[in-house]
């Protein structure tokens, strides 16, 4: 967390405002945080009460687990300083579910905690603060993590086990079905829902002198096979000939543009082959006769690939540089890229 997710991932909007955060990556255990558990962070889209009035809006969580329940409430109670006379946040108990909510009166963050876990909760459009929009959010994440149904379940299992020190799970599936879309968005998302319906799980792992990646796509149709590529490309070249090509004129459809094409299996593991470490710049660190791409395939639903590389740092610091890596070589949002997405032949 203090290596990592707080330097590397986090909203800053995040970690400017919760004025303890540093503290609980740096010593979690004396803050009542657990430090063998996971720390997850999520990007999401409002729930179905918000999601009219915030359309384009993305929430950003971060959830961590307790050791000490009454140990982390102390710690809170002195850093937010909320026994003092005119605090600047508000605490709340809430019944259904049950969850101890803690909102800023004006800054876009929200704090909340269980016996199970610390929640802190910002938006993107955090220029609009809106207390009610962060306190439903609060209680749909409270009511997925003490629910007991199959999707809780499901992802859940993709990010269980010790065997790693960094995950990262998209749903794309959840990411196009919660996306506010008008009518020609909407064909556009049933045209192609096969190759948008998919989970991405990747775990990373540092050991002494290496870090590794194994990651796995799993399709809800057998799509995967030879003609995955060109397949999408005929589609997309007939939509756009047709009467709702308008459905990819805006965030919409770049986003599915992305997804099919930037992001999809064939071009991750493609993209990973290409890294070329010896005509690269800033990965020096990284030993470029020992990066090793592989990839395979379960059936026609399901792609698997790994990368591995040998590294002169250790810790959180190869961990960032892993991910720097990813970044430079797989960034969606970045100009097409090829073998020199990471080289200095540009």
């Amino acid at each position: 967390m203090e290596q990592v997710g707080a330097p590397k991932i986090l909203s800053s909007y995040l970690t400017d405002r919760i004025p303890f955060l540093g503290d609980l990556a740096w010593d979690p255990r004396s803050c009542g945080i657990s430090p063998e558990g996971r720390v997850l962070y999520f990007l999401q889209f409002p729930g179905p009460d918000y999601i009219e009035s915030r359309p384009h809006d993305v929430v950003f969580g971060l959830v961590m687990p307790i050791g000490d329940q009454e140990l982390l409430k102390d710690f809170v109670l002195q850093k937010l300083d909320l026994k003092s006379q005119s605090p600047n946040w508000k605490v709340h108990e809430n019944t259904s579910p049950e969850f101890l909510s803690i909102r800023h009166k004006t800054a876009h963050v929200s704090l909340g905690m269980d016996k199970h876990c610390l929640v802190m909760l910002t938006s993107w459009w955090h220029d609009k603060p809106d207390p009610a929009f962060l306190d439903k959010e609060l209680e749909q994440v409270f009511l997925f993590g003490q629910g007991s149904d199959t999707s809780t379940s499901a992802f859940a299992g993709r990010l269980s086990g010790t065997d790693y020190d960094l995950g990262f799970s998209l749903n794309g599936t959840n990411f196009f079905e919660n996306f506010k879309k008008n009518p020609q968005e909407e064909t556009l998302f049933n045209e192609f829902r096969d190759y948008l319906s998919f989970q991405l799980t990747a775990k990373a792992k540092e050991s002494t002198g290496e870090v590794s990646l194994e990651g796995e796509y799993d399709y809800l149709k057998p799509v995967l096979d030879s003609d995955f590529g060109l397949r999408i490309a005929g589609k997309l070249d007939h939509f756009r000939d047709g009467s709702n090509s308008s459905g990819l004129s805006k965030a919409f459809g770049n986003f599915v543009e992305i997804f099919l094409q930037r992001l999809d299996f064939q071009t991750t593991i493609d993209l990973l082959g290409r890294i070329d470490l010896s005509k690269s710049s800033g990965f020096e660190d990284f030993d470029p006769d020992s990066i090793y791409t592989g990839s395979r395939l379960r059936g026609n639903s399901t792609g698997l690939f790994s990368l591995k590389v040998n590294s002169r740092k250790s810790g959180g610091e190869s961990l960032c540089l892993m991910i720097d890596l990813l970044v430079a070589a797989l960034n969606p949002l970045s100009p097409a890229r090829t073998v020199s997405s990471v080289s200095d032949d540009e």
